[in-house]
């Protein structure tokens, strides 16, 4: 009788294994985002809104994975110096990320991100330092996801870009979503 549970039991463990998280999600975004180094004075707070879609496959107890994640963001920067035509400046951000994810515990749903991608930045205005409105430029991040209440995501991530090229920007990304 004993072999017979344990057969059991060791069959039915065989056939037990954790759950996939949900590998992707759809999310609306804000932010707070404000001009860094030599660009501070002449690009101030602005806020953004925009949508962000992320693949990131991983599952219940696995704590390294990886992520992708897309992102597009209108920003609005009121009355700034850089905005000498306008008055207004506005920016568009396309961005693209490849990130990192670590789970800190093994409950599931909470991952700490490192990432970094490209991004295409445009301006209805011409921005210093190169007196461009287009620039095409890398950033880097940190971020906190946390899956919620079943379907629900919250996200946040730290970001700054582009580096290297035209305005850096220091942005603060909030996103709401839903896993899919």
């Amino acid at each position: 009788m004993r072999a017979l549970i344990v057969v059991a039991v060791l069959g039915f463990s065989t056939l037990a294994r954790a759950d996939d998280l949900p590998p992707s999600r759809l999310s609306l975004i804000g932010a707070l985002r404000h001009g860094t180094g030599t660009v501070s004075d002449d690009i101030r707070y602005g806020e953004s809104i925009g949508i962000e879609a992320a693949w990131q496959p991983m599952s219940v107890g696995q704590r390294l994975g990886w992520g992708i994640g897309w992102s597009l963001m209108w920003s609005w920067f009121g009355d700034q110096p850089a905005a000498r035509i306008t008055g207004s400046l506005d920016l568009l951000e396309l961005a693209l990320a490849l990130r990192v994810r670590f789970a800190p515990t093994p409950s599931p749903g909470r991952v700490l991100t490192v990432g970094g991608g490209g991004m295409l930045l445009r301006s209805n205005e011409r921005l210093p330092p190169d007196d461009e409105r287009s620039y095409l430029g890398a950033f880097a991040e940190v971020g906190y996801e946390h899956l919620a209440w079943g379907a629900l995501t919250l996200t946040l991530h730290v970001r700054l870009g582009p580096v290297g090229t035209g305005p850096t920007l220091a942005s603060a990304v909030l996103g709401v979503g839903v896993a899919l």
